[in-house]
């Protein structure tokens, strides 16, 4: 009898969260718009939270490095030391970025523009000579006048318009000052208070879920922020190591705009398999407009940076954090970067590898029970010993 009512309790209480989750679909279908006006209030409200915990994240990449190198017995005292020496060698990189590369690259993008008109009048001049070397027919020709003439307009287009936009992102950042400011000081006490966090969310956690829940949640949790730091911290030296290389060596074989173009081959190289690819095409097509034969030299060379970061570079700074192999790589990247374009595609590989892990732990768990079953079956069938 009083199973029987249990049985009805439960049923009972299945009911009621079946038809709770349905009224609130249905209220969610009609209020879509309302909802989605709260939620983006919302996330406007807590942005400087969220832009804060990246940071955070982002600094306690270098803070863990200097925690491994710094010995001291207060734990208090190295955790505030390395807390101060993440956020200076991180204001440090960015000194170097503002004082020393973005003059140079904006002295070579005002190089490039005022040089526009006759860059494009000297690549009329090679066209020109090409037909009278190798007398090229005259449809062929038109459609390479044609191309050069679209890919000139394209380029002026591009870069006239670049104008506004700098100035209404200065407007932007001028105007959000306040939320920025706001966000670096969350973060910094995110990063000082990381323990405190940690501690208090582990308890919220073993209060609102079972230990087998709040478990497979931890691990979870710590397998994506392992993943995401090494992946980050292997490609961010990597592309900052491959880009004083593309700017050493480009000053050597005396190629314009040097700046640019190691800014450019250093950025893209942190796209996974694409990024190189993609850097050399644009650096080569930049060095096309004032040298076509420099610019076939830049690919060779950029192909060979490529060949000597994969086989120096990559095994040391990054090697096997991801555990991919090359063609889960290619898919991670691809898929990532159709969902969300570049930031899919840089995040879509450490995304894709923790999935990766998870699903192959859960392969090899129910291979191991099958396995355990088929024995538990052996041992039953064998005969009694008479």
């Amino acid at each position: 009898m009083n199973k029987l009512l249990d049985r009805k309790k439960i049923d009972f209480k299945s009911i009621i969260i079946i038809i709770t989750y349905a009224a609130l679909m249905i209220l969610s279908i009609i209020y879509f718009e309302t909802i989605l006006a709260f939620l983006g209030k919302f996330f406007g409200m807590v942005k400087p939270f969220i832009i804060g915990f990246i940071l955070a994240f982002l600094l306690n990449i270098p803070m863990k490095m200097f925690e491994r190198h710094i010995h001291i017995k207060h734990q208090k005292l190295k955790r505030t030391l390395c807390g101060i020496l993440a956020i200076v060698f991180t204001l440090g990189i960015f000194s170097i970025l503002l004082l020393v590369v973005i003059p140079q690259v904006v002295d070579n993008l005002k190089s490039f523009v005022d040089n526009m008109p006759s860059l494009v009048s000297q690549l009329q001049g090679y066209i020109t000579s090409l037909d009278a070397q190798f007398q090229i027919p005259e449809i062929v020709f038109e459609k390479l006048l044609e191309f050069q003439n679209e890919l000139g307009e394209l380029v002026i287009r591009g870069l006239t318009s670049w104008g506004p936009t700098l100035a209404s992102g200065v407007t932007l950042l001028t105007s959000s000052a306040i939320s920025t400011f706001l966000s670096i000081a969350i973060a910094c006490y995110m990063l000082f208070s990381k323990n405190v966090l940690i501690s208090q969310v582990k308890r919220v956690g073993r209060a609102c879920l079972n230990d087998d829940v709040f478990n497979k949640t931890e691990y979870v949790l710590k397998l994506t922020s392992t993943t995401f730091e090494n992946f980050l911290a292997g490609q961010l030296t990597e592309s900052l190591l491959v880009g004083i290389a593309c700017y050493l060596v480009c000053l050597a074989a005396g190629m314009p705009y040097a700046s640019i173009i190691a800014v450019i081959f250093g950025f893209t190289n942190i796209i996974p398999y694409f990024g190189p690819i993609i850097g050399t095409m644009v650096c080569a097509l930049l060095i096309f407009f004032v040298s076509p034969i420099k610019a076939l030299i830049f690919i060779g060379l950029g192909t060979a940076l490529q060949q000597a970061e994969s086989i120096l570079l990559y095994p040391h700074v990054v090697g096997k954090k991801i555990g991919l192999s090359a063609i889960w790589v290619l898919f991670a990247v691809t898929v990532g970067g159709g969902m969300f374009g570049l930031v899919g595609m840089i995040f879509g590989l450490p995304a894709f590898s923790v999935i990766y892990e998870l699903f192959k732990q859960w392969i090899n768990k129910r291979l191991n029970d099958k396995k355990k079953e088929k024995e538990v079956i052996v041992i039953e069938e064998l005969p009694e010993s008479v």
